[in-house]
């Protein structure tokens, strides 16, 4: 399969480029990298979260948001903001999604806002309701377990793209860099990532450009992780290295340019048994010389 670059050389017919040994790749396959990688994640990230939201792992979000609702009604009925209204056959439709309460007469009811409230009512209705200590509390447990699903969801999707996939691969590669023709190595080794590196994108990856912007910005977060890589590793312009890739030790380079340090020594441990050489060759002399004849008897010259 022919990567992006090699397809658009073909195509605008460019020459081959020679890289140096472990370069840098062209910027724009940095940018192009983390943008496929960043779609996929939000995407994969979207699908967990949908399948939590159907799975009964969101119950206590539920529960949580029906005891708000249950204040703001009751509290809506006591200032005003709010009236009753019975559910029949003709109106049941059109209150889809309240909650229903029991009178005393057993009837079915919900409480909607009343049209046009007063400047006062409001003010009464948002007071009772934010100074009520429960509905802080219940608050807080409710935006604190939805963050969790979030982060869970964003966990799950960002384990499987910068940590296991990276982790299956000879070339410690996400699927945008595998795409691209694009190698992550070590910086130290200058030999494929290592295991503990590629732990340490991952952890770097999911609280500093994840975790941290989501608590910032909340659901722009697609937007921050992409800017964030490109402008770092844009201000790093020497090495395209992004503060992961610092953190981590870890390099991204062209594939082409791949040359492990390794090979050079491995290829120095096989030329150490030449510098034994003089006594090897003793040795040979010595066996050569058993191997020799015994030299006649000089009672047989003689003769």
């Amino acid at each position: 399969m022919k990567t992006f670059e090699e397809k658009g050389r073909e195509k605008y017919h460019m020459p081959e480029v020679s890289f140096a040994p472990n370069s840098k790749p062209p910027f724009f396959l940095r940018i192009i990298t983390t943008l496929i990688d960043t779609a996929l994640m939000i995407m994969v990230g979207f699908g967990v979260h949908a399948l939590i939201f159907i799975s009964p792992m969101y119950n206590p979000i539920r529960n949580y948001e029906t005891e708000l609702y249950q204040i703001q009604d009751r509290y809506a009925l006591e200032t005003g903001f709010g009236e009753k209204v019975t559910i029949t056959e003709e109106n049941k439709d059109q209150y889809t999604g309240y909650i229903t309460y029991v009178d005393e007469d057993n009837s079915l009811y919900v409480v909607s806002p009343i049209e046009n409230p007063s400047e006062e009512i409001v003010t009464s209705y948002k007071n009772a309701v934010t100074g009520d200590s429960a509905y802080a509390d219940i608050s807080f447990k409710y935006s604190l377990a939805g963050f969790g699903y979030v982060c869970l969801s964003g966990f799950i999707s960002e384990l499987i793209f910068i940590f296991i996939i990276p982790l299956t691969n000879k070339r410690r590669a996400t699927i945008g860099q595998l795409f691209a023709g694009l190698q992550v190595i070590s910086v130290k080794y200058q030999d494929k990532a290592t295991w503990y590196q590629l732990t340490g994108r991952f952890i770097f990856v999911f609280l500093i450009d994840s975790v941290l912007p989501y608590l910032i910005l909340g659901n722009w977060l697609m937007l921050v992780v992409p800017i964030l890589v490109v402008v770092i590793a844009a201000i790093n312009h020497k090495s395209n290295r992004a503060l992961q890739d610092l953190i981590s030790g870890t390099f991204i380079i062209h594939k082409k340019s791949f040359s492990p340090l390794k090979e050079d020594e491995e290829t120095v441990v096989e030329e150490k048994p030449s510098q034994n050489t003089p006594e090897l060759s003793l040795k040979s002399e010595e066996n050569n010389q058993k191997d020799l004849p015994d030299e006649p008897k000089k009672e047989a010259t003689e003769k």
